[in-house]
């Protein structure tokens, strides 16, 4: 799926006064501080959370390969997010799918997929990790698209994130729902990694939720 610009919720603090002493300043400086500690108390258990998904995904990831993952490599061309489990899983949900028998195709031929066999057509977004293009698989039989998310390798280690592109990417491999998007392919270049997946012509549940009244389901 797509990485993709999630708007968080914006808080208009009240005109201050330039009459520190006002009555009506007072009152807005007391109605600010209770807001500012339930955003701080959120922003705890936040980071708690994001603290213990990543412990979690980095313990799943050890126990798969059976060694550690180290992300501090001093050079792009050395770090990898491919680990020794397989992505070829099992997807029933994905028979008859064109662009499984359009990458299958090209293997069957003894194509190694990289980024020379895409046609970039437009940009669509971008994320945390990476930026999200529209792109069309050349020499298939049939017009093929996908959505092909590219991450900088430097970026990715001087930030940090080489153990969540890596989550990524292994979660990706073993997803099979027709709600989700598919992981058709990955590889990288010297430069970047690449992410292959199906192309969600619809956009996502978030931004459709955003434009509905009262930004919910009715």
């Amino acid at each position: 799926p797509a990485m993709l610009l999630k708007p968080g919720n914006k808080i208009v603090s009240p005109e201050m006064s330039h009459h520190h002493d006002s009555p009506s300043n007072h009152k807005s400086q007391q109605q600010q501080q209770p807001r500012k500690d339930t955003q701080r108390q959120f922003g705890q258990q936040t980071k708690k959370v994001e603290e213990h998904l990543i412990k979690t995904a980095t313990s799943i990831i050890i126990n798969q390969n059976n060694r550690p993952v180290h992300n501090n490599m001093s050079s792009p061309r050395s770090i990898s997010i491919e680990t020794t489990s397989s992505n070829n899983h099992s997807k029933p949900h994905t028979g008859g799918d064109i662009r499984w028998d359009a990458v299958n195709s090209l293997k069957s031929r003894g194509i190694k997929i990289g980024i020379s066999d895409f046609r970039v057509l437009k940009r669509l977004g971008y994320g945390d990790i990476g930026s999200v293009y529209l792109v069309e698989l050349k020499g298939a039989n049939t017009t093929t698209y996908f959505a092909m998310k590219v991450m900088d390798k430097a970026s990715l280690v001087s930030r940090n994130k080489l153990l969540r592109a890596q989550t990524e990417r292994e979660i990706l491999s073993q997803l099979d729902h027709p709600f989700l998007p598919t992981l058709y392919s990955h590889f990288e270049t010297d430069k970047f990694y690449c992410l292959v997946m199906e192309f969600c012509s619809g956009g996502n549940l978030y931004s459709l939720r955003q434009k509905q009244p009262n930004k919910c389901f009715t």
